[in-house]
C-alpha cells in the first residue's frame, strides 16, 4: 500500500468517478484503475461498487475513507511543518477581502516587507466568506476577515480595528451634503453591492430585512472598481466600509447611523501548523496594529 494509492483512493471517492479523478490527478484512467484494483487486492476487500457511469463506496470503503482522511491530513500537516522548519521556505499565504486592499493592508504589507524582507507574501483576494473556506481547507496560512464571519470554532481571531458603514454617492448626488443618513433614507436609491461571498453585503441585507425594507439593488459584483465606476458615473450608490473609496474626489462617503460597526481581524485555523513566517506576521500585527491580539 503506497501513499499514491491512498491519495488516489481519496480522490476517486470524492469524485465518484475514475474518469474525473484521473483528470484531476493528471494520470491516465487505466493507470488509476490498476492502482485502485491493486489496493483492493492488497486489502482483501472491495472499496467501491461499480454502477454504470459512476462508482460508490462500499461499507468497507466508507470505513477506510473515514479513517484515512485524518491520517493523510496529519501527514500533509507534518510535511508542511518540516518544510517550514527548513531554510528554503519563507512563503506566507494570506487572504484579504477587497476592501482590505484599499484600507489597512497596503500599510501592513509595506511595513512587514521592510522589516521581514526574507518572507515572500502571496496574497489571495476574495470575499470574507470565501476566504474562510480557503482558511479551513489549508489553502491559506492567515487571513484578514471580518469578526462577524468567525463563528467557527476551528478559527482563532485577533481584532485589529473597528470600522463603520458609510453610504457612498457621487458628489453631485442629492444626499451628498448630508452629515449622516439612516437606512430608511436610502431605501429607494439604486444600490450596487458586493455579492453573496462578501459578509458586508450579508450584514447590509439583514439590516434592511430587519426594518422590513426591500432595497433597490440593481447589481451585485465582486469588483470594487465596478462599484467605483457606477458611483462616479452617478448610476448607483453603495454601502461599504468607511474609507473604502476615500481616495476619490468624485465620491462622497456619508456615515450611516443605524448599522453597527464591523471589526477587522487577523485569523488562522487552530489546527493548522503555525509556520515561522506566520508567527512573525502575528507578532508584527500584535506589536503594531492589534487591539487585544
Amino acid at each position: 500500500m503506497t501513499l499514491n494509492q491512498l491519495y488516489y483512493f481519496i480522490e476517486v471517492s470524492n469524485q465518484s468517478s475514475i474518469t474525473k479523478a484521473a483528470k484531476r490527478l493528471n494520470i491516465s484512467q487505466p493507470s488509476l484503475t490498476v492502482a485502485i484494483k491493486n489496493l483492493e487486492t492488497e486489502l482483501g476487500i472491495s472499496l467501491f461498487h461499480r454502477i454504470r457511469n459512476h462508482i460508490e463506496l462500499t461499507n468497507h470503503g466508507h470505513h477506510f475513507y473515514e479513517k484515512l482522511i485524518p491520517l493523510l491530513k496529519n501527514l500533509d500537516d507534518l510535511n508542511r511543518e518540516m518544510i517550514s522548519l527548513g531554510s528554503n521556505n519563507n512563503i506566507l499565504k494570506i487572504g484579504i477581502p477587497p476592501m482590505m486592499g484599499t484600507l489597512l493592508f497596503p500599510e501592513i504589507y509595506r511595513n512587514f516587507s521592510q522589516s521581514h524582507p526574507q518572507i515572500q507574501l502571496e496574497i489571495l483576494e476574495s470575499g470574507s466568506l470565501k476566504i474562510m473556506d480557503y482558511l479551513l481547507d489549508d489553502t491559506l496560512d492567515l487571513s484578514f476577515i471580518l469578526e462577524e464571519t468567525t463563528d467557527n470554532k476551528n478559527i482563532a481571531t485577533s481584532p485589529i480595528t473597528s470600522l463603520s458603514f458609510h453610504y457612498y454617492v457621487n458628489k453631485i448626488h442629492p444626499l451628498a451634503s448630508k452629515k449622516s443618513v439612516k437606512v430608511q433614507d436610502i431605501k429607494k436609491e439604486a444600490l450596487i453591492l458586493f455579492n453573496r461571498d462578501f459578509v458586508i453585503s450579508k450584514i447590509v441585507k439583514e439590516h434592511f430585512s430587519s426594518i422590513n425594507v426591500n432595497p433597490n439593488i440593481i447589481m451585485e459584483t465582486t469588483q470594487i472598481n465596478t462599484i467605483r465606476r457606477f458611483i462616479k458615473e452617478n448610476l448607483a450608490s453603495s454601502i461599504l466600509i468607511e474609507k473604502t473609496l476615500a481616495d476619490d474626489a468624485d465620491i462622497v462617503g456619508i456615515p450611516i447611523e443605524n448599522i453597527n460597526p464591523i471589526t477587522i481581524c487577523i485569523a488562522r485555523k487552530t489546527d493548522h501548523f503555525l509556520t515561522d513566517s506566520a508567527d512573525k506576521m502575528l507578532k508584527f500585527i500584535k506589536a503594531n496594529y492589534g487591539k487585544d491580539v
